[in-house]
Formats: structure tokens, sequence, C-alpha cells
């Protein structure tokens, strides 16, 4: 069965204008989605350098949860989340809602209309708190930065390769690459709270926006336009990444290069 997550993103928006990456005109042409929203996501600049092997990861037991217990705000490096691997992320309310009115003027620059409707959603819920309810399907959480990174990597994969959600296996496997390679960034070790805040709220709305999108475009049962939407992907990640979504595999092990492994 089709892994899916349940919770839903009504937009009318111009998306070529949300993400710093620039967009397709699949996105431009988004008048109204209302949509299923799988999981995950991110920004160019989300996710520092993922190193992925050309060999297979050995097979580990999954990472335990994070903890919900949330760092002082006054942290002025990344605190790892209790457990083992994660970076902490805390979220400002103040700084969560100057976050969603950048994001909201962006849309609005393209298409007043659709800013106001997608402001009347995040007002009964907001995107933190969906993307918050996605991620409980593999026991990530929005309070780790690798957990969200995770996420949006595993969610441009299904969309450059047109595939559908992981294993629940697969999805550990692949957080535990990812704790590693962020483990690995000094940019990160810098990281003020609020840097880390800002950090997985961009990668946050990028998600959602990207797979409501997706879906939209896949329920409308247009092949050309929905093979431009996975083309457009494909290549914000590797200008982004420098990363080749197409040349991986993701199994129970986690990302390998295609024919590797």
């Amino acid at each position: 069965m089709k892994r899916r997550m349940g919770s839903k993103l009504g937009c009318g928006i111009a998306l070529a204008a949300i993400l710093s990456v620039g967009a397709g005109p699949a996105w431009a042409q988004s008048k109204s989605i209302q949509t299923d929203i799988f999981q995950n996501g991110a920004q160019g600049g989300g996710i520092p350098g993922v190193t992925v092997p050309h060999t297979a990861p050995p097979k580990s037991q999954p990472a335990p949860q994070p903890s919900k217990k949330a760092p002082a705000k006054t942290a002025k490096a990344p605190a790892p989340v209790k457990g083992g691997g994660g970076i902490a992320v805390t979220y400002d309310k103040k700084l969560s809602q100057d976050i969603q009115e950048q994001f909201l003027a962006k849309i609005k620059a393209q298409n007043p209309q659709g800013a106001e409707e997608v402001r009347q959603q995040l007002q009964q819920r907001s995107a933190e708190e969906r993307f918050a309810d996605d991620l409980k399907a593999y026991g990530f959480s929005i309070n780790d930065l690798s957990d969200v990174a995770t996420a949006h990597m595993i969610l441009m994969w299904m969309i450059a390769n047109k595939s559908d959600a992981p294993s629940a296996q697969a999805a550990q496997a692949v957080r535990g690459q990812i704790r590693n390679s962020l483990a690995q960034d000094p940019s990160l070790k810098k990281a003020t709270a609020r840097d880390r805040q800002i950090k997985a709220e961009n990668i946050i709305y990028d998600a959602l926006m990207r797979i409501s999108a997706f879906n939209q475009i896949r329920r409308a049962g247009d092949d050309a336009a929905v093979q431009k939407f996975s083309d457009q992907t494909q290549a914000d990640f590797k200008k982004t990444q420098q990363l080749d979504l197409r040349a991986l595999k993701l199994s129970n092990r986690g990302f390998t290069m295609a024919g590797k492994g």
C-alpha cells in the first residue's frame, strides 16, 4: 500500500515566486492546490553538502527518536537532540510569524488572491504544525534539523524520480546518512538558534509547496506537466546540492549510487 500523509494544504498561488532556487513553468501555472502532502522538504542552501557513498552503508538499528525537550533559546551552537546525532531546533513564535509574512509577501507579489487563501489556511494550522504531523509517520520531529533535512532529500528524490514514499526502514537509513553529513558541516557548529530555525522553516515551506504542486499536477493527469515539474526539481537540486537525484537508488540501506551496492 502506498504510504501517504494525511494533512492538506489549500493554496491558490503563483509558485514561481516562492523559492530562491527558482521554479519551472508548471509551478507558475498552478492556480489551485488542495492536496495530500506526503512528507519532507528544503530550499536551496537548506541542506549543506549531503554526501552519498558509492557503496551501500552497513545496516544499522533505527536512530532513536529525538527528544521533545527543546534546548534553551540562548544556545549559540547546535545542541544535539538527546538520544543521538540530531541538531536541535526551537521555534520562536515571533520569528515564525516574520518568516510566514515574508513567505506570503512573495506569493502576494505574483498572486494577491492566492496569498490571502494561503494566509487563511495557515491561520487554521501553521506550516510547522502541518509538517510536524507529516513527519510523525516516520518517527521524525521538526525539532531536529537533521530530520527536516532528511525529509527534504527524500521528497526531492521522490519528485525527481516520480516515486512513492519509502519504507520506514529506508527513511531511518537516510536519516543516519544525513546526520553524519550535517555533523561534518562547519557552518552548523557556528549556527545560532535563530539560524537553525530560519534554515528549518525555509525547508518546511519549500517542502509543503513542492509536494502540493506536484500532487495537484499528477491528479490533473497531464503527463507532460508531471515530467516537466519532475525535471525542474531534479535540476534545482543538482544546482544547489551538486547531486544527481536520478543517479541514486533508495533502499532499506539508504541512498546509494544506482548500480552500486
